[in-house]
């Protein structure tokens, strides 16, 4: 039996996102805006649902697009996780062997900044790229 591509991207990036959501970015949660005048906490609670409905939209949403409109999207979604790996790497020997610090601690971190900046990354990329194919025809 033949796995399609597709099927193997979609479980890895949703499978990332609800491992690492629901293992690092659950619970008391605070986020901070600072303006010159005056700085403003918001605390809230990150439930584990959120990272499970979350990774669960995401790879319908990555299934229904492969499928329906453009079958090249496993092969950006791979080639985004290698890029992302690449940075995780890349930030992790700076760290570790340059500057001596911990940096097995920032590798949920930048997963997160992996996955966030994929999802915003992608649609922007597709958009771009089919302007720029009307705008050459």
């Amino acid at each position: 039996m033949k796995i399609p591509l597709v099927l193997i991207a979609t479980i890895t990036f949703a499978g990332l996102i609800m491992l690492v959501g629901v293992s690092y970015y659950v619970g008391l949660m605070e986020f901070t805006v600072t303006t010159p005048m005056k700085t403003f906490t918001f605390q809230f609670v990150m439930p584990e649902i959120f990272w499970i409905i979350l990774s669960a939209a995401s790879g319908i949403a990555i299934l229904y697009i492969s499928f329906r409109f453009d079958p090249t999207l496993s092969w950006q979604i791979i080639a985004v996780m290698l890029g992302g790996g690449e940075m995780i790497l890349g930030y992790f020997l700076y760290e570790q062997l340059i500057l001596g610090v911990a940096a097995v601690i920032e590798i949920p971190i930048n997963l997160g900044q992996v996955m966030i900046g994929s999802a915003i990354s992608m649609p922007i990329a597709r958009s771009i790229r089919t302007r720029l194919k009307a705008n050459v025809n």
